[in-house]
């Protein structure tokens, strides 16, 4: 009986469909998976929390240091790269609420996010609830894959060093290269970033999407960050 109900799981997992976004260097990008999840728009689920971060460390609203009480992780204060690696929702609603919409704004049009006609009442919601997840923002794949390649190829400076510093996973580890940010809601699962190499020109951008059936996200994370890390090469670490 038990391993009727592992087999059911690892069938499920590895039958889900999804679609994969990836790019060395300057080179073109590459699509493997289903094509036809690149014509929709989901919701970006945690990946907003980069947007708010953005805004945050380039208006100086923030520092990768500045801590804030969270209860969703134990009831401590964390910094923004604990926050961000642990997805904390306390964490983010906060920091997007203390900047306020307009500096937020001009990051998410900056981003692509949406549109060049996206409203900040879409992803903006009365009282601050859901914005650490973009509200009711939509994107597409292509969407979040050029914000990781814009992440991946910014120039080295204050902001992008700050940036790095909050993105990288797992978020404790000095040697690690890997930038980026898992997210899921509202039936779409992502996990979009990229691996900073030694070599130059060989830095690789890796978007996976993957849909879900609301509420069972699970199997779908499982599916998202195995080819996320299989597409990069590395080995997948533990989870925390």
């Amino acid at each position: 009986m038990l391993l009727a109900i592992w087999l059911l799981s690892f069938f499920d997992l590895w039958s889900q469909s999804f679609v994969v976004m990836q790019t060395e260097g300057e080179g073109k990008t590459s699509v493997s998976g289903d094509r036809v999840l690149l014509t929709g728009s989901y919701p970006p689920a945690s990946t907003f929390k980069i947007l708010i971060a953005w805004a945050a460390l380039k208006s100086g609203g923030a520092t990768p240091e500045t801590l804030h009480f969270c209860a969703d992780r134990g009831g401590k204060e964390v910094g923004m790269a604990e926050a961000m690696y642990f997805s904390s929702n306390d964490y983010f609603r906060w920091l997007g609420l203390s900047l306020g919409r307009e500096k937020l704004a001009a990051v998410v049009r900056e981003s692509g996010f949406g549109g060049k006609n996206l409203k900040p009442e879409t992803w903006s919601l009365e009282g601050g609830e859901g914005l650490e997840r973009g509200g009711n923002l939509k994107v597409s794949v292509e969407e979040m894959h050029s914000l990781t390649l814009r992440l991946m190829r910014q120039k080295p400076g204050k902001l992008s060093d700050d940036l790095r510093s909050v993105l990288k996973r797992p978020w404790k580890d000095p040697e690690s290269r890997v930038f980026g940010k898992s997210g899921a809601w509202g039936g779409a699962v992502w996990m979009t970033g990229f691996f900073e190499s030694n070599h130059v020109g060989k830095n690789r951008a890796v978007t996976v999407f993957v849909p879900y059936a609301v509420p069972d996200w699970k199997p779908a994370r499982e599916k998202a960050l195995n080819e996320f890390y299989r597409c990069l090469e590395l080995p997948r670490p533990p989870d925390p």
